[in-house]
């Protein structure tokens, strides 16, 4: 029979931070059955900082001095190794990457769908995509953000602008606007059809992952993910049949990069890079193209709401909305499979393919942290007060 451990209750855990002069303590009075302890967001989230120390900045100082010259090297290596690569998509029979896609031109009865439509980078979008005389169906829950903005644009551009309520974080929530878009469009004519798809809808949660509610993650993926893949298969098909399409998924740059503290965001928006790439390599024959947009953070509701004290939302490495929408739009219309605006988008593809997976979690996780005590390690009680599970630990 097993002897018995004693684990102090999670409250007293919790006041403990791990440090190396309590370390020798605890493992010699707690004997280790193979059992954890409950979860501790001090221990599974420290503050970035307090893992320095005076010979580990010495190291990193010393070792930057080589390190940045030879990932210098590995990126001019990586770039001239994909330019002398490029030309095998003329000449290899098998590759889709550069066949030739029919132009997506304004009329009548064309029009492009936006999801999330009514405010942030799809209201740009929008907006975008309006000055080159596309008609617009604008999707999302807010009723009176979708009325606003239709009557904007459509005052503004002289297009067509529908609305539809929307809600594509549930299940189902796809399927049902696709039916009800067809319905409307029927209403117009026999040859009105969606000519451009935009993938825009989805929402920001900063949290250990732990302290996620299982609805808010089953919600999340449904609405970040599942939902562009389900209006990417039956509108690509409608595509597909007609022969021509355009199809615009938002992701972000983070979708090249693992997230702690913002785990099921990264991990949605890689899904979506993931399927932007493999289903646009599909659909190019049928001359429908697929462009993945990866921004940077911008100033957006989006971001407004979960990330506006992180560094990652410091204005630094954040871009416009506007810019995004204009290059978005310019490399959708060209059916280019990827659009990264910014320079900070260029700096994390090159960081991303140079860096250790250690290296590349720890800056990860600071970008996340709050700027307000990113600073100051000992002032971090309120961010992990923030964390703890909402669930009794056991």
């Amino acid at each position: 029979m097993p002897d018995e451990v004693s684990h102090a209750s999670p409250s007293t855990r919790l006041a403990v931070a791990p440090s190396p002069n309590n370390y020798k303590t605890m493992m010699s009075s707690t004997s280790v059955t193979g059992s954890f302890d409950a979860y501790d967001p001090e221990k599974s989230l420290p503050h970035p900082l307090l893992r320095w120390s005076l010979w580990r900045i010495g190291l990193t100082l010393i070792y930057g001095t080589v390190w940045i010259p030879l990932a210098l090297v590995t990126f001019l290596v990586d770039q001239l190794f994909w330019w002398l690569t490029m030309p095998l998509c003329w000449i290899m029979p098998c590759t889709n990457g550069t066949k030739r896609l029919p132009p997506v031109k304004p009329s009548d009865e064309k029009y492009a769908l936006v999801t999330g439509g009514g405010h942030g980078i799809g209201r740009a979008i929008s907006e975008e995509l309006a000055k080159r005389k596309f008609n617009l169906i604008l999707a999302a829950r807010n009723q009176s953000k979708l009325t606003e903005a239709a009557e904007a644009l459509a005052e503004k551009y002289s297009v067509k602008v529908l609305t539809l309520p929307a809600d594509l974080g549930v299940a189902g929530g796809a399927e049902k606007l696709h039916r009800d878009v067809n319905d409307l469009l029927l209403t117009k004519g026999d040859d009105h059809h969606v000519a451009i798809l935009v993938n825009n809808a989805g929402r920001l949660n900063r949290s250990a992952y732990l302290s996620e509610e299982l609805s808010g993650i089953m919600s999340m993926t449904q609405l970040n993910s599942i939902s562009y893949a389900i209006l990417m298969r039956l509108f690509g098909e409608d595509m597909a049949k007609r022969g021509c399409g355009r199809i615009l998924n938002n992701a972000s740059v983070v979708g090249w990069l693992p997230g702690p503290s913002c785990a099921m965001y990264h991990a949605t928006k890689a899904f979506v890079v993931s399927l932007s790439q493999s289903v646009g390599y599909e659909l190019r024959p049928h001359g429908v193209g697929v462009t993945c947009l990866t921004p940077p953070g911008t100033k957006s509701s989006l971001f407004a709401g979960e990330a506006e004290n992180a560094l990652i939302a410091h204005d630094m490495l954040t871009e416009k909305t506007e810019k995004v929408a204009a290059f978005g739009v310019r490399r959708l219309m060209k059916g280019a499979r990827l659009a990264a605006p910014g320079g900070f988008s260029f700096f994390i593809d090159v960081v991303s393919r140079c860096m250790p997976e250690p290296i590349l979690l720890y800056f990860a996780h600071l970008a996340w942290w709050p700027l307000d005590n990113l600073l100051d390690p000992r002032d971090c009680n309120k961010t992990l007060e923030a964390q703890r599970p909402k669930h009794d630990a056991a």
